[in-house]
């Protein structure tokens, strides 16, 4: 928050042991998002990896009622099936999981049997009244 030409109100978490982040990368077409989800303390460079940027936006970072902190990185690239995030947090290095469904191919599993197909046919009629 800004008060004035330069005056700045930070609000910090009250201290607590650090804590080590999830990092996960979601993808929307050429839309690209890395999110880092509850860490301590808030220091943290965020790196989105891609030979074919087409733009990209400094990390928004917040912090919850618990005290640790959140952030996103956004960009757009031209091809995000290529695109991987890092972040360094507490002189560590941690790398993106993907966040999008996996389907399972797995050979396996048995194909569901199909259920019977007997139909049955009722009238229904209004009562007399």
């Amino acid at each position: 928050m800004f008060f004035g030409a330069g005056t700045k109100l930070f609000v910090e978490s009250q201290r607590q042991p650090p804590a080590k982040p999830s990092v996960f990368i979601m993808k929307n077409g050429t839309n690209v998002a890395c999110l880092v989800k509850d860490f301590y303390p808030k220091d943290v460079n965020i790196n989105i990896n891609s030979s074919k940027k087409i733009i990209e936006f400094d990390p928004a970072v917040v912090v919850s009622s618990s005290g640790k902190y959140s952030a996103v990185k956004l960009g757009r690239y031209e091809d995000p099936d290529s695109v991987t995030c890092s972040v360094q947090h507490n002189n560590e290095i941690l790398h993106s999981t993907d966040f999008e469904p996996k389907t399972n191919s797995s050979s396996k599993l048995k194909p569901k049997e199909p259920e019977s197909t007997e139909q049955t046919s009722e009238i229904c009629r209004e009562p007399k009244g």
